[in-house]
């Protein structure tokens, strides 16, 4: 008879084909409470550091340096082509996004019919603290005893009883009778492990910070309103403050004045003609400290330099009806300069423009042009506008556009560049650089509903002196 030397007690010839009884010895967890919620998360502030006017061909952007728990904003916003009607670009916030708080804050801008809508994505603010972990869950019952498993047949002399199917890891069964000279069969398996009671949950993170609120549009303005921090105060709305659309000025528009001030309208009074509009930020960098026995302070940092000059119909009654002809190498004629801020231009009687201060500009300028069929059919090839800004007399060409139509009617051109004068002395023009004449026109100002020479423009430069 053989002998069994396992610890346990084992089926050494269990018929094929059965299993012995299930056994469930292990234990089972209780999940233990779940953790209290986490701390809220402090909500980031947004600030706004500061606004550069770029190229209308460089995409709007929003750079946030972020410290102290504040997102300081400092935007890029396209400097829009200049239309015939002398209108300014506008902004207008599309949409706020709250995005994840280890996303870069972001601005794209859609630029539509002198609009430039921006979609912001902000990000949220930071995770709150994890809650603390739950208590461990208590222990589970022990699993029920198993059943015995059935007594195996002997086995054929000096061969190795056949194994049982394998069992699911229940108690030993009895052991089985050994077979003449037979060998031991294989011993039953263990018994399976309690599982773990479940970790209790993490706490909840905190909710994100609001996100501030935004004007809707951006518009320039003429006045000189002083504002004190946290403070409103009454601007009148009219012509002279605002002197693009002052009609359309709305509760929520951010409105920026020439002394720099960034402001919002809390309200506009229909009666009185006048908004209430509070202080967000001001451009104008600080006043100097007052120097030791009366000596003044350094002053703060300039405004932005700028100039718009305008050429328009002036005479209603003898301006031709296809417009004025401009020879090959003429200058477009303009009338005025409407804006100075800084006196960095001078419009000479010939048509030409002299900078009064050396330094970087930046030229945006809009033609309301046509050229004419040679052969009296279009043909592209010859049939074209060519318009640029340079030095005068010379091939120095700073800023250029060119089109082609095929009808006499006049449309708008626009050109843009940037350029330094390192020489006051010399003089600019913007001329027709087609080996052929070209025309500018603009509409008779009588056949409107408005006596404003902008309704009236054929030709507009602006000027930013940027450094």
């Amino acid at each position: 008879m053989a002998i069994c030397h396992c610890f346990n007690k084992c089926n050494p010839c269990a018929k094929p084909g059965k299993k012995p009884p299930q056994n469930v010895g292990y234990t089972t967890l209780i999940p233990g409470p779940t953790g209290p919620q986490g701390m809220p998360g402090q909500a980031d502030k947004i600030a706004i550091s500061g606004i550069e006017i770029v190229e209308p061909s460089a995409p709007a952007q929003l750079i946030d340096n972020f410290e102290n728990s504040t997102h300081n904003l400092f935007f890029k916003i396209p400097c829009g082509a200049t239309g015939p009607n002398g209108e300014a670009d506008k902004i207008q916030v599309a949409a706020v996004e709250t995005v994840d708080a280890d996303s870069p804050a972001e601005v794209v801008d859609s630029y539509d019919q002198n609009t430039h809508f921006l979609d912001f994505k902000i990000p949220r603010g930071a995770q709150g603290l994890p809650g603390e972990r739950g208590a461990q869950g208590e222990k589970g019952e022990r699993g029920e005893k198993g059943e015995p498993g059935e007594k195996g047949e002997p086995g054929e002399k000096g061969e190795q009883g056949l194994q049982g199917e394998r069992g699911e890891r229940g108690l030993q069964g009895e052991r089985g009778e050994p077979g003449p000279q037979g060998l031991q069969g294989p011993p039953g398996a263990d018994g399976e492990k309690g599982e773990r009671g479940e970790q209790g949950d993490p706490g909840q993170p905190g909710p994100a910070g609001p996100t501030g609120e935004m004007g809707k549009s951006l518009i320039y303005g003429n006045y000189s309103t002083t504002f004190y921090p946290n403070t409103a105060a009454l601007v009148d709305v009219n012509a002279t403050n605002f002197p693009y659309g002052y009609q359309e000025i709305k509760k929520g528009d951010t409105v920026l004045s020439n002394n720099g001030v960034l402001g919002a309208v809390l309200n506009v009074d229909e009666n009185t003609n006048k908004a209430t509009v509070r202080s967000l930020a001001s451009f104008m960098g600080p006043k100097g400290d007052k120097g030791e026995k009366g000596d003044p302070g350094q002053p703060g940092p300039e405004l932005i330099k700028t100039a718009l000059v305008l050429g328009y119909n002036d005479d209603t009654r003898n301006f031709p009806a296809e417009g004025k002809e401009i020879a090959s190498g003429g200058r477009i004629p303009f009338n005025r300069i409407e804006t100075n801020l800084g006196n960095i231009i001078s419009l000479e009687t010939d048509n030409t423009i002299k900078f009064e201060l050396t330094g970087t500009y930046i030229i945006n300028f809009v033609v309301s042009a046509y050229c004419k069929a040679q052969s009296g059919q279009y043909n592209p090839a010859d049939d074209f506008m060519c318009i640029g800004f340079r030095e005068v007399d010379s091939d120095k060409i700073f800023a250029a556009t060119n089109g082609w139509n095929n009808s006499e009617f006049a449309t708008s051109l626009s050109g843009q560049g940037v350029f330094v004068i390192d020489d006051v002395g010399k003089k600019y023009e913007l001329v027709n650089l087609n080996k052929k004449p070209v025309f500018v026109n603009a509409v008779n100002i009588e056949k409107t509903i408005t006596t404003s020479y902008f309704a009236s423009v054929l030709a507009t430069m602006v000027f930013v002196k940027v450094y």
